[in-house]
């Protein structure tokens, strides 16, 4: 079982996500406007070309009157004209506008619903997510190495304490997760640290060290941080325990 705290919703991710996604979603809606705009307008534009000649008979006379004049619908019809003329570029405007603006509210709201997550993990250190793998089979944390040899992981803690002499623990690449409790990558059953204390991500090409709340902190070189650049050499200490860090080039 792994323990992942979420402190931080990045932003810029988020308002891609909801603009794709927002875009999906309308885009059925822009096909159905467009559909309706260019029937609707061709529809009204010859209904009302048709009022303009209306013929009856009347004691055997023929009688014509121009309904469109008689019920002042002249402008009307000149917009619907001004519009069935360009009903090509009405339809691809609903068939882009909708979409877009779609995207545009949901990507508007997800990037709010970020940023009010963000600033509420400020004060509450964010949703712990736990996951349980299934079907696999439990890693059982060692520590790697020997005197004389090097881990075969890019990066690796090297303990301070002189009984720990020529060992490693291997820094994997992704995440590794560091605590008391049994399911951590790196198990370190020692006063202060917590059962899960700290993780160390692989971004990129460099380790970045994220300490989940724990009571008596993640120290790099000495400092209390909660989110540190490691760098091959730096120290590091969780409870009572310091490594150094090292990391090939």
């Amino acid at each position: 079982m792994q323990r992942y705290t979420v402190r931080r919703l990045p932003i810029r991710p988020l308002l891609r996500f909801g603009l794709v996604l927002g875009g999906l979603l309308g885009l059925p809606f822009g096909c159905l406007l467009a559909l309706l705009a260019a029937k609707t307008i061709a529809l009204l534009h010859r209904v009302l070309e048709a009022w303009q000649g209306v013929e009856y008979s009347l004691l055997g006379q023929t009688v014509r009157l121009d309904l469109v004049n008689m019920l002042h619908l002249d402008g009307l019809l000149q917009t619907l004209q001004a519009l069935d003329e360009r009903l090509n570029l009405i339809v691809v405007l609903a068939l882009l506008g909708v979409p877009l603006g779609v995207g545009l509210v949901v990507a508007s709201l997800l990037g709010f619903a970020g940023w009010g997550y963000n600033l509420i993990a400020r004060l509450t250190s964010g949703m712990e997510l736990v996951l349980s793998p299934t079907g696999l089979s439990p890693v059982v944390p060692e520590i790697a190495g020997e005197a004389g040899r090097m881990p075969q992981s890019r990066a690796w803690l090297t303990p301070t304490r002189p009984d720990a002499a020529g060992r490693w623990y291997p820094v994997h690449d992704g995440v590794t997760s560091i605590g008391s409790a049994a399911g951590n990558a790196i198990v370190l059953p020692f006063a202060g640290v917590a059962e899960h204390h700290a993780e160390i991500r692989l971004e990129g090409d460099r380790y970045v060290l994220y300490d989940l709340g724990s009571v008596h902190g993640s120290y790099v070189n000495g400092r209390r941080t909660q989110v540190n650049l490691l760098k091959d050499g730096w120290r590091m200490r969780f409870g009572d325990e310091e490594f150094i860090f090292g990391q090939t080039e």
